[in-house]
């Protein structure tokens, strides 16, 4: 149980960590890679999902979306995260296009010191220890198979 805990804990101090990073630069691309890794640790996409996902948040203005996976096609619903205003989108179409995979990952590096597929793992991890199944997780993620899902819950 205190595992459990600790994993809660880490998930929410790092969450908790990219919203002040957010909140605190006004520059947009940054705030589009803050963005992205809050997309990331809160619905457990891959990086480049979450590009996608932003693109789509922006089309739709709707704090839910479906977009298809990168593995597999399959479709996920991704949530924007609560707490930054969804009516923030519109001002990032000027920036939208500096923003990629690579500058995600050195930012996440550099600030947060952590591998943005790490919040991916973490977020299953979380998942499981708050008592959700494997098989219940292995929908919200997209996998095909439940060892998949395992896999992340074991490493």
């Amino acid at each position: 149980m205190l595992i459990y805990t600790r994993l809660i804990d880490r998930y929410n101090s790092i969450y908790d960590a990219i919203v002040r990073h957010y909140y605190n630069t006004s520059e947009c691309r940054k705030r589009l890679i803050y963005l992205s890794l809050l997309i990331i640790a809160r619905n457990g996409l891959r990086v480049t999902e979450s590009i996608i996902a932003i693109h789509e948040f922006m089309k739709q203005l709707n704090r839910i979306i479906t977009i298809k996976t990168l593995k597999k096609g399959n479709t996920r619903h991704v949530i924007f995260p609560e707490e930054i205003s969804i009516l923030d989108l519109p001002h990032y179409k000027l920036c939208i296009d500096e923003l990629d995979r690579h500058q995600i990952k050195i930012h996440a590096y550099k600030k947060l010191h952590v591998n943005p597929h790490y919040l991916r793992r973490l977020y299953i991890r979380t998942l499981y220890s708050e008592g959700y199944s494997i098989e219940y997780i292995k929908r919200i993620i997209g996998h095909v198979s439940k060892r998949n899902t395992e896999h992340y819950i074991k490493t």
